[in-house]
C-alpha cells in the first residue's frame, strides 16, 4: 500500500495496557476485528478459528487511509462446537467455558512466568529473609523469568493445547492429525461435561457464551459442517 503511496502503519498485536484489568485486555482485540474482516469466528474457547487455519494464527492491524472493500462477515459458526469439545478435553486447566474462557485459570499454564507471577515472586524475595533470598535468586523460576523477559518463552502463549487439538483447520489435517488422536488430558468428568454443553444447546438452554452479542461472533447460523465441505475441498486439491 505504501509502494502506491499510502501511508500504513502495522499495530502491535499483543500489546495490553495496564488501565484495562490489570493489563489483560488491550485497546484493540484484533480476534474481534479478525470477525468482522471475514476471516473466521469464535470458538468454544473463545479463540478466533478460521476455515483454512483453525486457531493457529497470529493477527495484527493494518492502519491506512487507503479505502478497501471489505470482505463479508462469516456469518456460519466455523467451531464445530459441543459435538467436538477436543478443547474442553485437552485445557490442562480446566479453563474452556461454554463459548467462554476462565482467565485466570488459562493465565496459570498459557504464562508460567507472566507479569504478575514475576512480580509477586520478587515481592517474596524482597521480604525474605537474606539467606533464603540468596537461595531464591538461583531457583529455577528467576531463570523461567530471564526467559520470558528476553525471549517470551513461558511469559506468553505457553500452552498450546487447545490450539493443537482443534480439528479444524488444512494444516491440522496435514501436519497435526497423527500426533493429536489421542488426548491425554481427557477424563469422564470433561466427557461428560461435553455432552451437557451439547445437550443444553439442543434444548435451547440459556448458554452465557452465546447471548445476543457473544453470538455475533461465534457464528448466529450455527454449525452446518463448514468443517467437514473444507477438508473435503483440500482433500481434492491434495495429492496422496
Amino acid at each position: 500500500m505504501e509502494a502506491i503511496g499510502h501511508p500504513t502503519f502495522v499495530t502491535a498485536a499483543q500489546e495490553t495496557d495496564w488501565d484495562y484489568k490489570r493489563a489483560s485486555y488491550g485497546r484493540l482485540s484484533t480476534r474481534h476485528l479478525g470477525v468482522e474482516a471475514g476471516l473466521g469466528t469464535l470458538g468454544l474457547e473463545v479463540n478466533i478459528l478460521t476455515p483454512e487455519f483453525g486457531p493457529r494464527i497470529y493477527l495484527t492491524g493494518i492502519l491506512t487511509e487507503l479505502e478497501l472493500e471489505p470482505d463479508e462477515r462469516i456469518t456460519e459458526q466455523v467451531c464445530i462446537g459441543e459435538s467436538c469439545s477436543r478443547c474442553l478435553h485437552a485445557c490442562p486447566a480446566d479453563a474452556v467455558q461454554h463459548f467462554g474462557i476462565d482467565k485466570r485459570a488459562c493465565a496459570g499454564e498459557a504464562q508460567e512466568y507472566g507479569f504478575m507471577t514475576m512480580l509477586q515472586y520478587m515481592e517474596r524475595v524482597i521480604d525474605a529473609p537474606a539467606v533464603e533470598r540468596a537461595a531464591m535468586l538461583k531457583k529455577r523460576d528467576m531463570y523461567g523469568f530471564w526467559q520470558g523477559l528476553l525471549r517470551v518463552v513461558g511469559s506468553f502463549g505457553d500452552c498450546p493445547r487447545c490450539l493443537a487439538v482443534c480439528p479444524v483447520g488444512n494444516d491440522y489435517h496435514l501436519h497435526l492429525v497423527d500426533h493429536q488422536k489421542v488426548i491425554p488430558e481427557r477424563t469422564p468428568a470433561k466427557l461428560a461435561l461435553g455432552k451437557r454443553w451439547k445437550a443444553d444447546r439442543l434444548e435451547g438452554k440459556p448458554v452465557a457464551g452465546l447471548s445476543p452479542w457473544n453470538e455475533r461472533w461465534v457464528g448466529p447460523e450455527g454449525y452446518k459442517g463448514m468443517v467437514a465441505k473444507q477438508l473435503a475441498a483440500f482433500k481434492r486439491k491434495t495429492p496422496e
